[in-house]
């Protein structure tokens, strides 16, 4: 299923209780905003009820994409909404299972109920020679918010963020089993602004990373991170930096115990 935006000021896409599997592509959202209206381009997805299991996305394929392509000529505010989602035994390339690319739009993303589990790269080699990740977000101002959701995996993280402004929330979920060769075992951020990174009452327990065996933040200014209620058992960092959480900001940098925690 592909959904093109392109001559709309504000586009409202919503499904609900579907069911996705044996698939090599389930739902694509493209933006290319191309009016002649001064309104910037808005667009609401909403996606609740459903699942995605047991598909097999090669090359290009994913269970959910958003992408802006570079030809369009508006600024784009998105928000994204998953609501009751189940990711279950899919296969995945180096692109993940869901993937957000706007390079020059403000995004908020919302997970509620979401739960990933026993999804690995597509092929048993793959994880031997790189960091993949589950959902990837790349875009210019990005605001990510996780609620009572639970992620297991072997072979990936959860998340990668790659942004100018970034803010994570996450509350009341729980990550276990995350194994990467990069920075971050559940999550990596990048980016230049990190405004919030904010986690409350959540579990990140055995996981591994090069660096932060949990948490990898990496930008050029970081305003706020805090941690409540959160635990963390058995997290590994290969290189010693970071057990659970690693922090580097403008050369200088913040990690929990070196090796494990």
């Amino acid at each position: 299923m592909e959904i093109a935006v392109s001559t709309m000021n504000v586009m409202n896409i919503r499904i609900t209780s579907s069911t996705f599997s044996r698939s090599n592509n389930c739902i694509s959202v493209v933006v290319d905003s191309q009016s002649n209206s001064s309104h910037n381009t808005q667009v609401m997805f909403e996606l609740k009820n459903s699942s995605f299991d047991g598909n097999v996305f090669a090359d290009e394929g994913k269970a959910i994409s958003f992408i802006e392509l570079l030809s369009s000529k508006k600024s784009i505010t998105s928000t994204v909404i998953l609501e009751n989602i189940r990711f279950s035994k899919n296969k995945f390339h180096s692109k993940g299972l869901v993937w957000f690319d706007t390079k020059k739009a403000s995004q908020v993303i919302q997970l509620q109920n979401v739960t990933f589990i026993e999804n690995s790269p597509f092929s048993d080699q793959d994880f031997l020679v790189g960091s993949y990740s589950e959902s990837i977000v790349n875009g210019s101002d990005v605001t990510l918010l996780i609620n009572s959701s639970n992620f297991k995996s072997q072979h990936s993280r959860s998340f990668s963020v790659t942004a100018f402004n970034i803010s994570v929330e996450i509350y009341n979920s729980k990550f276990a089993g995350h194994r990467v060769f990069g920075s971050g075992g559940v999550i990596s951020v990048r980016g230049t602004n990190l405004e919030l990174f904010n986690v409350y009452n959540s579990i990140f327990v055995n996981t591994t990373a090069g660096q932060g065996g949990a948490v990898s933040i990496e930008c050029s200014s970081v305003c706020k991170v805090s941690f409540e209620d959160g635990t963390f058992i058995n997290n590994t960092a290969r290189n010693g930096e970071g057990g659970a959480v690693y922090i580097c900001s403008s050369g200088s940098s913040y990690k929990t115990s070196q090796g494990s925690t």
